[in-house]
């Protein structure tokens, strides 16, 4: 059986004026279902290139991309965003929370733009709120909520529609070493629990403690690729 995720000889290239920047020069990696997957290195190393690619933010200049199967290397923006809207759940540094919704309406969005009727959209964001340990939290607004409980709304909404992967991109970058920590904490459980695909990109030195795959990436090249921990 595949890999879920397949790079082949993948390379990005960006062109400035007359210079041309290689951000990635031929990578290939598999990422199977169900693993927990750290990115890692300095800044310019070349993850957050891959992550974006991985994302489908981003297209490669060459190579292949296969995601459940489906090469996606090369399909439009249109084709792209409905894979996104499909298939990936998205964590950012920035939570990214509407302020004048409150918790459940944050996670009701991407249900809401996927066609979802109002009771189940409801009682899905409700379920993944009291999942991430905010049963007590459902009408706070983000203003209403610390740093590390804004992150476990983002994380919930990244689930609403029930990704195959969940692409997270420097997702304790914001928060200090505590509030890290429970957030790394909470997508260990994740991966534990459900069973859901993580991809997390981070610089973070001490990332190994939460027991991840760990793929360093430095210059445009993967140079490490270290087994996770069992869970």
């Amino acid at each position: 059986m595949p890999a879920l995720i397949e790079l082949e000889n993948i390379s990005k290239i960006y062109q400035m004026g007359t210079l041309q920047v290689h951000a990635l020069h031929n990578v290939s990696l598999a990422i199977e279902a169900g693993e927990f997957v750290a990115i890692v290195g300095a800044s310019g190393s070349g993850k957050t290139t891959l992550l974006n690619i991985i994302g489908c933010l981003d297209h490669p200049t060459s190579g292949i991309y296969r995601l459940d199967g489906q090469d996606v290397s090369r399909l439009d923006r249109t084709e792209l965003a409905h894979l996104r809207n499909r298939k990936l759940g998205f964590v950012f540094q920035a939570f990214h929370l509407l302020p004048r919704h409150n918790a459940v309406e944050n996670v009701e969005l991407p249900l809401l733009y996927a066609g979802m009727p109002p009771g189940q959209r409801r009682q899905r964001a409700v379920e993944l709120l009291k999942f991430m340990g905010l049963g007590n939290y459902l009408n706070h607004m983000p203003g209403e909520l610390s740093s590390g409980q804004q992150q476990r709304v983002a994380i919930a909404r990244a689930l609403a529609n029930q990704p195959q992967v969940v692409v997270a991109d420097e997702p304790t970058g914001n928060l200090d070493s505590r509030t890290s920590d429970e957030i790394y904490r909470e997508f260990q459980r994740l991966n534990r629990e459900r069973k859901q695909t993580i991809l997390l990109a981070t610089h973070d030195p001490t990332i190994d403690r939460w027991g991840p795959r760990k793929v360093t990436v430095h210059d445009g090249t993967i140079v490490g690729d270290v087994p996770g921990k069992a869970a």
